[in-house]
C-alpha cells in the first residue's frame, strides 16, 4: 500500500495486498496505557530521548506515594517494567538531559529521615531505565519544600520549588549539571517580600523563564511574575506578567516559539475563571497586553507545548474533562476545541501533561475518580497519546478492504474525502466522497462504491 504526501493533500492508492496501517510505526489519536496496574497511579510529566519516553509517575502496588517512572517506545505503550525509586513523595517531573533523564519531587523525607517536613529530591535515570546513583536531595532546608518543576537547555537542568523556610514563602532554584554535581548553592528566584508559590520553568537559548504566582500587598488577589535565570545562575529583574488579580493562584504554563515566550495561566473571578495569556520577549519584556484564551468550563492548571509552527494548549475543565486548543504564536485561536481521552465507566480524564518531540506531541492523560472531600483521586490511571504536529498533512490509514479508512488530521479542522480511478485525473476531476470534521483529530470513512473496482485512489484536502 503506498501513500503520497503533499502539502495541500494525501494521496492513497488502494489496490496492493498490504495494508497501510500495519506499516504505521506510530498510530495518532490511539490511547495507550502507560500506568495501569489497578493502584491509584498519577503522571503529568514526561521527557523524551529522541527515540523513546520516560514518563514521571507516582504511585505503586500498595503504596500510592510510591516515587516511580516508566519508560514508554516510541510507537507507545510501556517499554519494560515500572522503575522504582524506593522513595515516597508527590507527583515527580522529569527532563532529558542529553545523555540520561532526571526526576525531581517533593520528597516524603519526614517518613523516611526523620525530618518534619518535605524536601526536593532528584534521582538520574539513564535510556535503558536503569538508576544512575541514588536518590540525592536538591534541597534540604528547614521548613516545608514543595511543588518542584524542571527544565534543561544548555547542558543544565534548573529545579524550581515552593520553599517555607522563612516568611513569606518565596520561589527557590538550583542548577543541577548533568553529572549530578550541582551548579552553585540554592538561590531565591522569587521573593518580593510577598508569599510567592506555584512556580513553573521552561528553557529557550542561554536562560530559563521562571513564573510565580505572587500575593499582592493588600491582599485582594494573586498575580503573575516572571523572572529570567541565566545558566550561571545570573538573574534578571522581577518582571509582573498578569495585569488582574486572580483571587485564587495556581500554575502557569509557558512555553517559547522562534522569537518570545507564551504565558498562560487562569485569572479567577467572583463570576468564574478563564485562561489568559501574554507574551514575553526572550529579554524578559511584556509585549501588549494580556488577552483572553477561553471563557467556559472554569479552567485551571494549563499546560503548553510549541511544535516549531503553532502551539498545543491544554487545560482541566472543572474537573468534568481535559480540553486542548492549538494556537498561533501570536496567541490567536488555530481551529475549535477539542477534547482528547474519552471517560471510562466513571473515570474522567483530569490532570495531563503533554511535550513536543520534533515530530510528534506526546500527550499524558490521568482518567480519575476524583474524590472532593479529601482533595485527591480514590482511583487514576495514567494513558498516553501521540498526537500529529499542527502543520501534518492528513494522512489515510485503509483499515479494512475494500476501502474502510480512518483519516488523521488536525483537531476541529473539516476536510473531505476525494475519489478517483487515476492518479493522474485533474483535482477538479476527482468526485467528493465525503467530508466531515476531524474533530478529535481523525475520523472513520467506508467508499460502498469500491467493490468491483480494480484500482481506487482517494485523496484527503483541508476545506473550509
Amino acid at each position: 500500500m503506498k501513500q503520497q504526501v503533499s502539502s495541500s493533500r494525501c494521496i492513497l492508492r488502494a489496490s496492493l495486498p498490504l495494508l497501510l496501517a500495519t506499516n504505521l510505526a506510530v498510530r495518532a489519536y490511539d490511547n495507550f496505557p502507560v500506568a495501569t496496574n489497578g493502584v491509584i497511579e498519577q503522571s503529568v510529566s514526561a521527557a523524551c530521548d529522541g527515540a523513546s519516553y520516560l514518563a514521571a509517575v507516582r504511585g505503586d502496588a500498595g503504596d500510592r506515594s510510591a516515587i516511580c517512572a516508566q519508560r514508554i517506545s516510541s510507537t507507545g505503550g510501556p517499554a519494560g517494567s515500572k522503575i522504582l525509586i524506593n522513595r515516597e513523595g508527590n507527583i515527580p517531573f522529569a527532563a532529558f538531559g542529553g545523555t540520561n533523564f532526571l526526576l525531581v519531587w517533593e520528597d516524603f523525607a519526614g517518613n523516611q529521615d526523620g525530618g518534619s517536613y518535605s524536601d526536593i529530591y532528584g534521582q538520574f535515570i539513564n535510556r535503558s531505565g536503569g538508576l544512575v546513583g541514588g536518590a540525592f536531595a536538591i534541597c534540604s532546608a528547614s521548613g516545608q519544600q514543595q511543588d518542584p518543576r524542571l527544565a534543561f537547555g544548555s547542558n543544565v537542568f534548573l529545579a524550581v520549588w515552593q520553599d517555607a523556610r522563612s516568611s513569606p514563602t518565596a520561589v527557590y532554584g538550583r542548577l543541577i549539571e548533568t553529572n549530578g554535581a550541582f551548579r552553585g548553592s540554592e538561590f531565591t528566584v522569587c521573593n518580593l517580600g510577598l508569599s510567592a508559590e506555584f512556580p513553573s520553568v521552561t528553557f529557550s537559548s542561554n536562560h530559563f523563564l521562571v513564573t510565580a504566582n505572587v500575593r499582592r500587598s493588600d491582599g485582594t488577589g494573586w498575580d503573575v511574575w516572571g523572572r529570567l535565570v541565566k545558566t550561571n545562575g545570573a538573574l534578571s529583574t522581577a518582571f509582573q506578567i498578569s495585569q488582574s488579580a486572580s483571587l485564587q493562584n495556581g500554575y502557569a504554563a509557558a512555553a517559547v516559539d522562534r522569537t518570545n515566550f507564551l504565558v498562560v495561566w487562569a485569572l479567577s473571578a467572583a463570576q468564574g475563571s478563564d485562561l489568559y495569556g501574554r507574551l514575553i520577549s526572550r529579554t524578559g519584556t511584556a509585549l501588549a497586553q494580556t488577552f483572553r484564551i477561553t471563557t467556559n468550563a472554569n479552567p485551571f492548571g494549563p499546560f503548553l507545548a510549541f511544535d516549531g509552527a503553532n502551539y498545543l494548549l491544554g487545560w482541566n475543565a472543572n474537573f468534568a474533562g481535559v480540553n486542548y486548543r492549538y494556537l498561533q504564536p501570536t496567541g490567536l485561536p488555530l481551529g475549535g476545541e477539542f477534547a482528547l481521552f474519552s471517560s471510562i465507566g466513571s473515570q474522567v480524564p483530569l490532570f495531563s501533561g503533554l511535550l513536543y518531540n520534533g515530530s510528534w506531541y506526546f500527550v499524558l492523560g490521568n482518567l480519575q475518580i476524583w474524590n472532593f472531600s479529601n482533595g485527591g483521586p480514590d482511583v487514576s490511571d495514567v494513558y498516553g497519546m501521540f498526537i500529529p504536529s499542527s502543520m501534518a498533512p492528513a494522512r489515510l490509514d485503509i483499515i479494512t478492504r475494500p476501502a474502510s479508512m480512518r483519516l488523521v488530521g488536525v483537531p476541529g479542522q473539516n476536510y473531505a474525502i476525494l475519489g478517483s480511478p487515476s492518479v493522474a485525473t485533474p483535482r477538479s476531476g476527482w468526485v467528493r466522497l465525503a467530508t466531515n470534521n476531524a474533530g478529535t483529530g481523525s475520523f472513520s470513512f467506508t467508499d460502498t462504491n469500491a467493490v468491483g473496482n480494480p484500482v481506487r485512489f482517494y485523496s484527503a484536502v483541508q476545506v473550509p
